[in-house]
């Protein structure tokens, strides 16, 4: 577990307006919704941020996700057809939906093309779409486990990411809850914390990593 180290301490209205404003980013982008109301696509697009997450910089990886999902490639379920579409995408130039100039190539395009497409169609051959795999009332861990073995290229944490990203976890509701209100600031000198509230973050935290 990491702690954010000051050098100079910070006002408390500092620190309480910095922290109110990331639990809220936090919580409108990761527990705002879950798969219950997402649609396939959406779905879909969390896991290819996963894969095209790796080792790139996120707003590649979300650029080239975004142009894949409004693409028509991954309404078949041709494998081979899949990936050479998906090539083509990752080959070639995305807009910069940030601004600036657009996003010339992807960094791995041949083996992220070959993992989507392995993985979206490993997915919904066993269980016909990704929304219907969610709805098998797997345990978090047993979906992690079918996604690392019928997912090229995502492990462990991708995969738990993945389930985080379509409101499968609880631990981090807790975590950004608890974040709203107790602190954990070590300082050149001295610490802020109580012995309890050392307790319940060592507990959620250990949930997290066990999710």
């Amino acid at each position: 577990m990491k702690f954010l180290i000051w050098r100079e301490k910070m006002q408390l209205s500092q620190i309480n307006k910095a922290i109110a404003g990331l639990c809220k980013d936090v919580e409108e982008t990761i527990t705002s919704r879950t798969w219950h109301e997402m649609t396939e696509q959406e779905i879909v697009h969390e896991l290819l941020l996963c894969i095209l997450g790796s080792g790139v910089r996120y707003e590649i990886a979300v650029a080239y996700a975004m142009e894949i999902t409004s693409s028509k490639c991954l309404r078949v379920k041709n494998t081979s057809m899949i990936e050479e579409d998906t090539s083509s995408i990752l080959n070639n130039e995305v807009p910069n939906f940030w601004g600036g100039k657009p996003y010339k190539r992807y960094r791995y395009p041949n083996a992220r093309a070959s993992y989507i497409s392995s993985s979206y169609c490993n997915i919904t051959r066993d269980f016909g779409s990704f929304k219907q795999f969610l709805n098998n009332n797997y345990s978090p861990s047993e979906l992690r486990r079918i996604i690392v073995l019928n997912c090229p290229g995502i492990g462990p944490k991708q995969a738990s990411h993945f389930l985080k990203n379509v409101g499968y976890s609880k631990a981090v509701n807790q975590g950004i809850n608890l974040c709203v209100t107790e602190y954990v600031f070590v300082f050149a000198a001295d610490g802020v914390i109580s012995i309890e509230n050392i307790d319940i973050l060592i507990i959620l935290f250990l949930d997290y990593l066990q999710f």
